[in-house]
C-alpha cells in the first residue's frame, strides 16, 4: 500500500507538470496563459503571499487548504474545483487574515484624500466623504482591538457578535480592494506606464483606491458571498452550493468592470452584463481550462498530504508544499482569466477607452 500511494503521488504530480507545459505550449489560449505566467514571475511576492494566506485562512473558507479525500468521485472533484474557480472570480486572495490590513489602509486613504484631493477620484472631495472615511477608520481600529482581545479572553456575547459582523465586513472590503488591485496590476503589466515593476505596482494601488464607489459596491456583493458560503457550509445538500456558484459566475465581470471603468450604480451592473455577453466564449473556454488545472492541483496536493508520515515536521513540510502547489495554479488561472477577458471582452468595446485611464 505505501508503494502504491507513492506511485499515485508521483503520477499525480507528473500529470500536473505535464498539464502546465501543454497549456503553455500548445493550448489555444496559450497567450493569456503565458502572459499570466510571466506576470507571476515578475511579481515575486504574489505566490508567497497567496501561499501564506491559504495556510492561515479559516477552514470554512472556500480557498483554505482543506483536506480532500482521494476516494471522491470525478463529479465531487469537479464540483469542488468549480466552486474554487467561481470563488476566485471575486476573491483571488483569501479574505482572512487579509482583512487585518484594512485598519492600515484606511488611514492611508484619508491621508491621500487630504493631501492629494485628485487621488480620491474627484476633483474636490466633499467633507462628507472625509467624515465617512474617518468614521470607517475608527470603526476598523475598534474592530481590530476586539480581535486582539479575543485572542486572550472570551468576549461578552454582544461584543462578540459585533466583532464577527465587523470581521465579515472587513473581509468583504479587502476582497474587493485586493481583487481590483490585482486586475489593475494586470492592466498595468499589459500596458506599462511606469519604469519598473515596483512603479507599476504602486500605480495599480493608486488607481484602485480612486475607484472607491465601485469598491463599495463590490464590498456589498462580497458580503453576500461570504455570508452565503458560511451558511451553505453546514448544509448536506449540494443544490444551494450550485446556486451560489451560478450566481458568482453570473456576476464574474463586476470586479473587472470596476477596475476598467469608473461607472457607478446601475450603469456598472449593466456594463458588466454586457462584458459577460461579449466575452461569453472566452469565459467558457478559460473556465474549462482553469477548472481542469484546479482539479489536477487539488488532487495532487491531497496526494502529497496523504504521503506524509506521522511526524509533525514532515506533515508541516508537506502541508506547505501542497499549499504552494495549489497557490501557484490558483494564482496562474486567475491571472490567465483576467488576461483572456481583458483582450476579448473589455478592449473590444470602444466605449471603455476613455474610462480605463
Amino acid at each position: 500500500m505505501p508503494t502504491l500511494l507513492w506511485m499515485q503521488t508521483l503520477l499525480s504530480v507528473c500529470g500536473l507538470v505535464v498539464g502546465v507545459i501543454l497549456h503553455l505550449k500548445w493550448h489555444p489560449l496559450r497567450r493569456p496563459l503565458s502572459d499570466a505566467w510571466g506576470l507571476m514571475q515578475s511579481q515575486a511576492w504574489f505566490i508567497p503571499l497567496l501561499t501564506s494566506l491559504m495556510l492561515l485562512s479559516e477552514p470554512s473558507s472556500p480557498l483554505s487548504l482543506k483536506p480532500e479525500t482521494t476516494s471522491l468521485g470525478l463529479l465531487q472533484l469537479f464540483q469542488s474545483s468549480l466552486g474554487h474557480f467561481a470563488w476566485l472570480l471575486h476573491g483571488c486572495l483569501p479574505s482572512w487574515p487579509l482583512a487585518c490590513v484594512l485598519p492600515l489602509l484606511l488611514p492611508f486613504m484619508l491621508y491621500r484624500m487630504n493631501r492629494l484631493p485628485s487621488a480620491s477620484g474627484a476633483r474636490r472631495p466633499r467633507a462628507l466623504h472625509r467624515s465617512l472615511l474617518l468614521f470607517a477608520m475608527l470603526v476598523s481600529w475598534g474592530w481590530l482591538t476586539l480581535e486582539i482581545l479575543e485572542l486572550f479572553q472570551s468576549l461578552p456575547d454582544g461584543f462578540d457578535a459585533i466583532r464577527v459582523g465587523l470581521r465579515y465586513t472587513a473581509s468583504a472590503a479587502m476582497m474587493a480592494v485586493a481583487q481590483v488591485y490585482l486586475i489593475r496590476l494586470v492592466i498595468g503589466w499589459a500596458e506599462p506606464v511606469g519604469l519598473n515593476e515596483q512603479c507599476d505596482a504602486w500605480l495599480a494601488l493608486e488607481d484602485t483606491l480612486t475607484r472607491w464607489p465601485g469598491l463599495i459596491f463590490l464590498t456589498l456583493l462580497n458580503l453576500l458571498w461570504l455570508l452565503g458560503s458560511q451558511s451553505l457550509s453546514s448544509m448536506d445538500t449540494s443544490l444551494p452550493q450550485w446556486i451560489l456558484i451560478e450566481a458568482q459566475c453570473l456576476f464574474a465581470m463586476l470586479p473587472l468592470t470596476v477596475a476598467w471603468t469608473r461607472l457607478r450604480g446601475l450603469s456598472l451592473g449593466a456594463e458588466s452584463m454586457s462584458v459577460l455577453w461579449r466575452a461569453a466564449r472566452a469565459f467558457l473556454a478559460i473556465a474549462i481550462t482553469d477548472i481542469a488545472l484546479l482539479m489536477l492541483a487539488r488532487y495532487s496536493g491531497e496526494m502529497l498530504r496523504q504521503f506524509a508520515d506521522e511526524t509533525l515536521l514532515m506533515r508541516g513540510f508537506v502541508r506547505v508544499l501542497s499549499a504552494l502547489v495549489l497557490a501557484t495554479v490558483h494564482g496562474w488561472v486567475f491571472l490567465a482569466f483576467v488576461f483572456s477577458i481583458l483582450h476579448q471582452g473589455l478592449k473590444s468595446a470602444a466605449s471603455f477607452g476613455p474610462a480605463a485611464d
